[in-house]
């Protein structure tokens, strides 16, 4: 896991915006995980229709938003992030009681350097 550094991002970095060669975004899927399981998560550039203009957008898993994952109160699960995207990110984790270092905001957890494992 990453470690938030005490240094601040105060420079603006330009998301990339070039769709051509992107796979299409794929719909969110429900994943149902055990105690114990393992689950692997990559963050993707797709590109995406939205009215009359087609965008790149990060994804998780390739769909936005992310899959969904079903875990029974009291379980504990792993979660592999990969970043495939095209600057550093981070995850947040909606709905999930975490602790706050995992919470995947730029002032809690370090972002993920592109083509790392978290």
């Amino acid at each position: 896991m990453h470690e938030p550094g005490h240094e601040h991002h105060s420079q603006t970095i330009e998301f990339p915006r070039e769709t051509e060669g992107l796979p299409e975004a794929r719909k969110t899927e429900l994943v149902e995980l055990a105690d114990g399981d393992a689950f692997e998560l990559e963050i993707i550039p797709v590109k995406k229709r939205i009215g009359d203009a087609t965008v790149r957008m990060l994804t998780y898993n390739g769909s936005v938003p992310g899959p969904t994952l079903k875990v029974q109160q009291g379980a504990t699960i792993t979660i592999h992030v990969t970043n495939h995207g095209d600057l550093e990110a981070t995850v947040h984790w909606h709905g999930l009681r975490l602790e706050n270092r995992y919470d995947g905001t730029h002032e809690t957890q370090a972002p993920i350097p592109v083509g790392e494992l978290d």
